[in-house]
């Protein structure tokens, strides 16, 4: 068999002064570069994430805070517009009738927040109880006698 006398000296590569283990240099740096590009990545995402656990905490007390409102406001029949102050945080509670059914009524308890993402704000409906004459009863069937 017949080969080409270069052959064999191709295939070494200490023929061309390469050492004959290890990395080049450029292999090297772009293997740096790439992990800097997924470390800086997951070191962006962690930090994203730590902002919004950090949030978590006061979102959830303005949570239950216009829950409790909303719920005073249902029980109580308010009806009108209020504002105050509980545990540090401002609220408005508001109610108005609603346009697509006169006989649904909306209850809104807005807290403002301090930054994007933190205002809260619950919205319930309830029926509007008709105004009936006090010496009018119902029967069974429900018409006035």
């Amino acid at each position: 068999m017949g080969r080409h006398p270069g052959a064999r000296a191709a295939l070494n590569p200490r023929a061309f002064g390469r050492p004959a283990g290890g990395f080049t240099l450029l292999e090297v740096l772009l293997a740096l570069a790439l992990a800097a590009l997924v470390l800086g990545t997951l070191l962006s995402s962690a930090g994203v994430q730590t902002m919004r656990i950090a949030r978590i905490g006061p979102r959830y007390q303005a949570l239950l805070c216009a829950s409790r409102i909303l719920e005073k406001a249902a029980d109580e029949g308010f009806r009108g517009e209020e504002s105050g102050n509980e545990r540090g945080l401002d609220w408005r509670l508001r109610t108005s009738p609603v346009s697509a059914d006169p006989r649904l009524e909306q209850i809104r308890v807005e807290l403002p927040g301090a930054g994007p993402g933190s205002s809260v704000v619950l919205t319930a409906y309830r029926l509007r109880a008709r105004n009936q004459d006090p010496g009018s009863r119902q029967d069974a069937s429900g018409r006035l006698r």
